[in-house]
C-alpha cells in the first residue's frame, strides 16, 4: 500500500508571510460579510455610488469655465523693429547647432588624428566668438 506523504507548505519568497496571512483573512472576513448581509452591502455601495453623483456635480464642479487670456495686440508704430533681433537669433542658434554637429562628429570618430584637433580647436574658438558677439548685443539693451 501506498503512503500519504504530506506535502510542505512553500512559502513566498522574502518572508512576507505574515503579510499575506493577514490579507486572507481579510478577505475572508468580506466575503463572510458579504454572504450574511448581502442586502446591506449592496445598499451601502448604492449610497457611495450617490453620493459620489452628488458631489461631482455639486460640490467639485467649478463655479465658471476657465477661458484663455486675451493678449494685448502689438502696437502699431514700431512692430517691426524685433523682426531684424529675432532673425539674427536664428541665425546665431544656426552657427551653435552647426558647431555642435561638427564637435560630436569628432567625438564620434573612432579614431582621431591632427585634423580633428584642428578642427575641434576652431569650433571651439568660433564657439567662444558667438559667445562674446550674443554678450556684446545684450550688453547694448
Amino acid at each position: 500500500m501506498s503512503k500519504k506523504t504530506l506535502s510542505e507548505h512553500i512559502n513566498p519568497p522574502g518572508d512576507n508571510t505574515d503579510i499575506l496571512r493577514r490579507l486572507g483573512r481579510v478577505v475572508i472576513l468580506i466575503r463572510q460579510i458579504c454572504k450574511r448581509y448581502p442586502a446591506h452591502v449592496l445598499c451601502g455601495m448604492l449610497t457611495c455610488i450617490i453620493v459620489s453623483g452628488i458631489l461631482a456635480f455639486t460640490v467639485m464642479r467649478s463655479s465658471s469655465p476657465r477661458t484663455l487670456p486675451i493678449y494685448p495686440k502689438l502696437p502699431l508704430v514700431g512692430s517691426m523693429d524685433g523682426i531684424g533681433e529675432a532673425i539674427g537669433t536664428y541665425g546665431t542658434l544656426q552657427n551653435v547647432l552647426s558647431i555642435q554637429d561638427t564637435i560630436a562628429a569628432i567625438i564620434n570618430k573612432d579614431s582621431l588624428d591632427k585634423t580633428d584637433s584642428l578642427r575641434l580647436v576652431e569650433a571651439l574658438k568660433r564657439f567662444e566668438q558667438l559667445q562674446r558677439s550674443i554678450y556684446k548685443q545684450g550688453n547694448k539693451k
